[in-house]
Protein backbone atom coordinates (compact mmCIF):
# COMPACT_ATOMS: atom_id res chain seq x y z
CA UNK A 1 0.00 0.00 0.00
CA UNK A 2 1.51 3.30 -1.05
CA UNK A 3 1.90 5.96 1.60
CA UNK A 4 0.47 9.40 0.99
CA UNK A 5 2.75 12.43 1.12
CA UNK A 6 1.21 13.45 4.45
CA UNK A 7 1.96 10.01 5.93
CA UNK A 8 5.57 10.22 4.77
CA UNK A 9 5.90 13.75 6.18
CA UNK A 10 4.41 12.67 9.52
CA UNK A 11 6.73 9.65 9.69
CA UNK A 12 9.78 11.88 9.09
CA UNK A 13 8.60 14.38 11.70
CA UNK A 14 8.28 11.55 14.23
CA UNK A 15 11.76 10.34 13.34
CA UNK A 16 13.13 13.83 13.87
CA UNK A 17 11.35 14.06 17.23
CA UNK A 18 13.07 10.84 18.35
CA UNK A 19 16.45 12.11 17.13
CA UNK A 20 15.98 15.39 19.00
CA UNK A 21 15.01 13.54 22.19
CA UNK A 22 18.06 11.29 21.82
CA UNK A 23 20.24 14.34 22.55
CA UNK A 24 18.69 14.47 26.03
CA UNK A 25 18.48 10.69 26.59
CA UNK A 26 20.68 10.67 29.68
CA UNK A 27 18.75 13.56 31.23
CA UNK A 28 15.47 13.51 33.05
CA UNK A 29 12.62 14.98 31.03
CA UNK A 30 12.50 17.40 28.11
CA UNK A 31 10.00 20.27 28.10
CA UNK A 32 7.82 20.09 24.99
CA UNK A 33 8.37 23.81 24.42
CA UNK A 34 12.13 23.18 24.30
CA UNK A 35 11.61 20.24 21.96
CA UNK A 36 9.50 22.42 19.65
CA UNK A 37 12.29 25.02 19.58
CA UNK A 38 14.91 22.38 18.78
CA UNK A 39 12.78 20.97 15.97
CA UNK A 40 12.33 24.46 14.55
CA UNK A 41 16.10 24.94 14.50
CA UNK A 42 16.48 21.58 12.73
CA UNK A 43 14.07 22.67 9.98
CA UNK A 44 10.98 20.85 11.27
CA UNK A 45 8.78 23.62 12.70
CA UNK A 46 5.45 22.45 14.04
CA UNK A 47 2.68 23.73 16.24
CA UNK A 48 2.33 22.48 19.80
CA UNK A 49 -0.87 20.76 18.66
CA UNK A 50 0.97 18.84 15.92
CA UNK A 51 3.84 18.04 18.27
CA UNK A 52 1.36 16.70 20.82
CA UNK A 53 -0.27 14.55 18.13
CA UNK A 54 3.08 12.98 17.24
CA UNK A 55 4.08 12.52 20.88
CA UNK A 56 0.84 10.64 21.59
CA UNK A 57 1.58 8.32 18.65
CA UNK A 58 5.17 7.77 19.81
CA UNK A 59 3.96 7.19 23.37
CA UNK A 60 1.33 4.68 22.25
CA UNK A 61 4.08 2.80 20.37
CA UNK A 62 6.25 2.74 23.51
CA UNK A 63 9.00 4.99 22.11
CA UNK A 64 8.55 7.97 24.43
CA UNK A 65 7.09 8.76 27.82
CA UNK A 66 4.84 11.81 28.06
CA UNK A 67 3.83 13.78 31.14
CA UNK A 68 0.65 15.81 30.98
CA UNK A 69 0.10 19.04 32.90
CA UNK A 70 -2.47 17.40 35.16
CA UNK A 71 0.11 14.80 36.21
CA UNK A 72 2.67 17.32 37.41
CA UNK A 73 3.10 17.96 41.15
CA UNK A 74 1.13 20.94 42.34
CA UNK A 75 -1.23 21.13 39.35
CA UNK A 76 -4.66 22.36 40.39
CA UNK A 77 -7.56 22.98 38.03
CA UNK A 78 -8.91 25.73 40.25
CA UNK A 79 -5.82 27.92 39.79
CA UNK A 80 -6.18 30.87 37.48
CA UNK A 81 -4.35 30.13 34.22
CA UNK A 82 -3.69 26.51 35.16
CA UNK A 83 -4.09 25.47 31.53
CA UNK A 84 -5.30 22.29 29.94
CA UNK A 85 -4.62 19.30 32.22
CA UNK A 86 -4.26 17.08 29.13
CA UNK A 87 -1.55 19.22 27.52
CA UNK A 88 1.76 17.37 27.19
CA UNK A 89 4.40 19.39 29.05
CA UNK A 90 7.31 16.93 29.27
CA UNK A 91 8.56 13.94 27.30
CA UNK A 92 11.45 11.48 27.35
CA UNK A 93 12.89 8.98 24.89
CA UNK A 94 12.50 5.42 26.16
CA UNK A 95 14.88 2.51 25.49
CA UNK A 96 12.56 1.12 22.79
CA UNK A 97 12.74 4.46 20.96
CA UNK A 98 16.53 4.45 21.18
CA UNK A 99 16.61 0.91 19.78
CA UNK A 100 14.39 2.06 16.88
CA UNK A 101 16.90 4.83 16.11
CA UNK A 102 19.79 2.35 16.37
CA UNK A 103 18.05 -0.12 14.05
CA UNK A 104 17.83 -2.93 16.61
CA UNK A 105 14.05 -2.54 17.00
CA UNK A 106 11.77 -3.72 14.14
CA UNK A 107 10.99 -0.94 11.66
CA UNK A 108 7.80 1.05 12.08
CA UNK A 109 6.31 2.57 8.89
CA UNK A 110 4.94 5.43 11.01
CA UNK A 111 8.48 6.57 11.92
CA UNK A 112 11.20 7.30 9.37
CA UNK A 113 14.74 8.56 9.73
Amino acid sequence: MAQTLDNVRHARERGMILHALMEEYSGRLTRTADLAGALDLLGYPMSMEDLGFHLVYLSDEGYVRVVRAGETPGYRRDRLGAGDPDAIVFCKLLPKGLRLIDGTEPENPGVRF
